[in-house]
């Protein structure tokens, strides 16, 4: 893969699906966040596959999570995480709340990556919740542990005493 095809990759995603969830509307906002409907559920699966295809066959690897025991089940965790590593090593996220604040997969820190874990984290600026609270960093992390493919998400909103967390597994999904 040439330099550039590399720098184009999260571009391409995240144009890709910015375009398919601009003309969708399946979030409601409510004071704990953002809330899935049942459309946004089945659209957000079929998403991941769509959207988040290109990258197993870009030679990057794509991390399909879903989270299944929630602690405060409150909307800022979502039941669906992608997590798209390129073969430079940068990494792309999405899921419900990043594209009802950000409209596109968005771009993470790769704080470990190496043959036991893949840890990544990325920030949420200028949130607002439907009581017109505004945070100005939400803080997530997300890590897999690649033995078994747990997977764990935590969720931290600057200036607020709340820690929301989710529990889950990944399937790897590569072009090979």
């Amino acid at each position: 893969m040439s330099v550039h095809q590399k720098k184009n990759f999260i571009t391409a995603l995240s144009a890709h699906a910015g375009h398919f969830f601009k003309s969708v509307s399946f979030v409601r906002l409510s004071e704990d966040g953002p809330v899935m409907t049942g459309r946004l559920k089945r659209l957000a699966l079929a998403a991941v596959y769509t959207v988040f295809a290109s990258a197993a066959s870009a030679q990057g690897v794509l991390y399909d999570c879903d989270v299944t025991e929630k602690k405060k089940n409150l909307g800022w965790i979502s039941n669906k995480v992608a997590i798209v590593v390129a073969e430079d090593g940068q990494a792309s996220v999405s899921d419900s709340v990043i594209l009802y604040f950000a409209k596109r997969p968005m771009a993470a820190q790769v704080d470990r990556n190496n043959a036991k874990k893949l840890n990544v984290s990325w920030t949420l600026k200028n949130v607002v919740n439907a009581a017109n609270q505004v945070t100005p960093y939400f803080d997530y992390t997300a890590q897999i542990n690649k033995r078994n493919m747990r997977f764990s998400i935590y969720a931290q909103p600057e200036n607020y005493p709340n820690r929301f967390s989710g529990k889950g597994s990944c399937t790897l999904r590569t072009g090979k």
